[in-house]
């Protein structure tokens, strides 16, 4: 799958108005899930994505000499909302979308 398609199913599915809003979804989980999981679980995530879609990595400084950190679902949505900029109910309906 190539990154274009891999966007347009996310729009797609989530019932995004644009291309922009999709990115940003994809980009708001990725970086969410990259705070979530440990570092080797998240590279081999994203080597199984399209190339570009792992270049989406947090700006942030992390700690990857730990796991990664321990929170819930209701605190990922509230990041990625946050990340989005969007209301929780529409980042959960988002983060959950599969290509």
């Amino acid at each position: 799958m190539e990154h274009d398609h891999l966007i347009g199913q996310v729009q797609h599915r989530a019932r995004l108005a644009s291309r922009g809003e999709a990115e940003v979804a994809v980009r708001a989980t990725l970086q969410t899930l990259e705070e979530r999981i440990s570092e080797g679980t998240y590279q081999n995530l994203i080597a199984q994505l399209p190339q570009g879609i792992g270049d989406y990595q947090n700006g942030s400084e992390i700690d990857r000499r730990r796991p990664g950190e321990r929170f819930g679902l209701d605190e990922f949505i509230e990041r990625v909302a946050r990340r989005e900029s969007v209301r929780k109910q529409d980042a959960a309906i988002h983060a959950r979308v599969r290509a």
